[in-house]
This record gives C-alpha cells, sequence and structure tokens, in this order.
C-alpha cells in the first residue's frame, strides 16, 4: 500500500517489509521488495545512491538464496546491473529471469530496458500506457509514462502525464521534480523554477533537483549563474576530495 502511494511513502513501506523479514526470516518475497525500496530511496536522495546500491543488491541476493524463482529479486539485479554496473548482457541475463520466473510485462523496469538498452522508446511509452489502464489510480504509472514521454523528448506530452499524476497526489515531489525539467525544455521558465521549488520545499532539499536547477539556469543562457552553483554544491567538493 505504502509503497504505491508515491515516493514519500517508501520509507515507511520498507519499515513493514523489515518487519515482515524479522517476523518470516525465509520470507523471500518481502527481501526483494525490500531490494526494490531501497532502490527508490536511492533515486529520490534518501540515502545515498552507494549504499542504496549495496543494500538493494544484498536483499536481492538473500531473496534468491531462499527462493531462485523470486521475480522481483531478479528485477532488482537487472536495474542495479543497468545503471550501476553498466553490464549489459548481466541486465539482460537477470531480466529474462524475472520474466521466466512470472514477472509481468506491466512493471517499471521494462520501461527502462526498451529504453536504454533498444531505444525503443514507442515500446516503453505503450508498455507504461498498458500499466495504467491495469492500475488507473496508482500515481507511480502516470509518473513512469511521463519519463518514457521525456526520454523521447516529448515533452508536452510528458507534462500532461504529470499533472495527472498530480491531480492523485499533489504531493508528489518526483512527479513535481519532472515537471519543472520539462517545462524547462519548453521554455517556461518561471513555471519550471516554481516546480521544482515545489519539490525542494516537500523534500527538504535533493541534490539531484538543485542540478535541475542548474540545468534552468544554462537552458535560459544564465552561466555564470549555473558556475556559481556548481561550485556551491557540497558533493563537487567531496568527489574532487574522492
Amino acid at each position: 500500500y505504502f509503497y504505491k502511494k508515491g515516493y514519500e511513502y517508501k520509507e515507511k513501506a520498507l519499515e513493514y517489509f523489515q518487519m515482515a523479514v524479522e517476523l518470516a526470516p525465509n520470507y523471500a518475497e518481502a527481501y526483494a521488495s525490500m531490494g526494490e525500496t531501497y532502490l527508490q530511496l536511492g533515486g529520490l536522495n534518501r540515502m545515498s545512491s552507494i549504499e542504496s546500491t549495496a543494500k538493494a543488491r544484498m536483499a536481492a541476493n538473500k531473496a534468491i538464496s531462499l527462493n531462485e524463482n523470486e521475480p522481483r529479486a531478479h528485477k532488482v539485479l537487472a536495474f542495479i546491473h543497468l545503471f550501476d554496473d553498466w553490464d549489459w548482457e548481466a541486465t539482460r541475463r537477470e531480466y529474462n529471469k524475472a520474466v521466466e520466473h512470472g514477472l509481468g510485462e506491466q512493471n517499471d523496469f521494462i520501461t527502462y530496458y526498451h529504453i536504454f538498452l533498444h531505444g525503443d522508446y514507442e515500446k516503453a511509452i505503450s508498455v507504461s500506457k498498458q500499466m495504467i489502464e491495469t492500475d488507473p489510480l496508482h500515481v507511480d504509472n502516470y509518473w513512469q509514462l511521463g519519463l518514457c514521454y521525456y526520454f523521447a523528448r516529448r515533452f508536452e506530452d510528458a507534462l500532461a502525464s504529470f499533472n495527472k499524476a498530480l491531480e492523485l497526489d499533489a504531493n508528489y515531489s518526483a512527479c513535481h521534480h519532472w515537471k519543472g525539467v520539462v517545462l524547462g525544455y519548453l521554455g517556461k521558465f518561471d513555471e519550471a523554477m516554481l516546480s521544482l521549488e515545489k519539490a525542494m520545499e516537500i523534500t527538504g532539499g535533493e541534490t539531484f533537483i538543485e542540478l535541475d536547477l542548474i540545468i534552468q539556469n544554462i537552458l535560459k543562457g544564465e552561466k555564470v549563474e549555473a558556475l556559481k552553483k556548481i561550485e556551491s554544491l557540497e558533493f563537487i567538493d567531496e568527489m574532487e576530495v574522492a
């Protein structure tokens, strides 16, 4: 329930998954769901990407050690292989295992699979639309469709999807964030800043949103201002030290 409500509820979902494995240590599906949640928390910057990926990988491997046929666990590993390991063959292998063991075609990862491994935006958009038809009140489905449109550079369509998601959950920070991004690419900079600032307000500040605020400066031609903001970001200093 909480996992489906949007990013702001993912931490609550994680609490319940953790309680589940405490009560039932051999509950493979709960470990797999923990893995998915850790990835979501990393994506929202509620947890560092290094920590979230490591914990997601451990949870997925634990699930598979309990049940080799747990599809969600293989999906989590496919995601990690794609976005963190950059291992395309391992991505295909794990995703194929997920499908083999029962993962339905209407899942969030398949859109990334088609976009990043095959450059097939239309297929990704088609799958996302099917997900909405199946579950029209799931806010994440509209956010997912919006992302597919964004990667296909269909910004007007992306904007419509993010607005629909916000009708379902007005405090969905990720939709405010990505709405701001597409508004910037549409040249609607004042509206873009309002959306990004709303996302910052809801989350208390996210590094990824700060980066997109910088992109707005670049799109507006304010390169000096963008450079000042880049130099002020704490994680830039940390990367230089590393």
